[in-house]
């Protein structure tokens, strides 16, 4: 069950005004059906800097779920990340919010590991079960590009900047050695398989709603012609893709660098999809009412 995720929900005023946390009461629902946001943070995310993405939502008077998955799911526990994304599809029930349009952003490899997971249930053999969700649209910020043993490092150097060195270093030396051993850990090829098929899982992801890619020249951690082979793969496959590449903000800093645009354009986004979904459902009404005076 959704109770055990450490989440933040936030809904719009007129349905209530404070934030509910995991394990709390869930607010009564109005019967409106208000956008809804799940944000899913990039690994050692912490909600303060989260939620200063969910308020560009909330200021449109958007729904917002904020969780970003513990570092173990991604470093030693990857096989943890399908029951993580059970759970937050749970929740959304749970809120009373699966009737709202529903749109994902998502952080690094972090959020976009765990979003992965989301995607391939909704469309896998369970789907049924979640067939009452009406996905809109998904943000990509600062990925997705291919996990390897450097860009690990490199995400638990980054990770809890203020954690001392050594402390760091105790957790560089024991993914390394995880990984090393993990070829004659019975128990974790499935999670190395799922790492090897991660870009190949975006790449051919069977959803069709419209994505928006955020990423930069200078970002270390996710190289940007990587995150452009993605891309391509998607609008090969009719996906409507957009995106915007800057040339100097850093990894999972282009908010912070480039604040209006990023801005206007998650409003322009999210605001175009639900557009759309008024237009496809103008489009089937006339359908209806045409076929019946036939």
């Amino acid at each position: 069950m959704a109770e055990d995720l450490e989440y933040h929900a936030t809904f719009p005023p007129n349905v209530s005004t404070e934030d509910t946390e995991g394990g709390g009461e869930y607010p009564a629902r109005s019967g409106r059906n208000e956008p809804l946001v799940i944000l899913l943070g990039w690994v050692g995310c912490v909600d303060k800097h989260l939620a200063k993405y969910s308020a560009i939502y909330q200021s449109k008077g958007h729904a917002t779920i904020r969780y970003t998955a513990p570092p173990e799911q991604h470093f030693y526990k990857a096989e943890r990340l399908q029951e993580t994304s059970v759970k937050i599809l749970e929740l959304i029930f749970d809120l009373g919010l699966e009737e709202s349009p529903i749109f994902f952003h998502v952080f690094s490899n972090g959020g976009c590991a765990l979003y992965r997971h989301i995607t391939e249930t909704v469309h896998g053999p369970f789907a049924a079960e979640f067939a009452a969700l009406n996905i809109a649209g998904c943000v990509y910020d600062s990925c997705p590009t291919q996990p390897t043993v450097r860009s690990g490092i490199r995400a638990l150097s980054a990770m809890d900047p203020k954690a001392g060195f050594f402390t760091k270093l105790a957790r560089i030396i024991a993914f390394v050695i995880l990984n090393l051993l993990s070829v004659f850990i019975p128990s974790t090829w499935e999670a190395r398989k799922a790492r090897k098929g991660y870009i190949k899982a975006l790449k051919e992801d069977r959803a069709r709603f419209p994505q928006l890619y955020f990423y930069s020249k200078a970002d270390k951690l996710c190289p940007w012609k990587m995150i452009e082979d993605v891309i391509a793969a998607r609008g090969e496959l009719g996906v409507d893709v957009r995106q915007i590449c800057w040339e100097d903000s850093e990894h999972c800093a282009h908010l912070l660098k480039h604040e209006d645009e990023y801005v206007k354009v998650c409003h322009d986004f999210v605001d175009n999809c639900l557009q759309n979904i008024l237009d496809s459902v103008d489009t089937d009404s006339q359908s209806g009412s045409q076929s019946y005076s036939d």
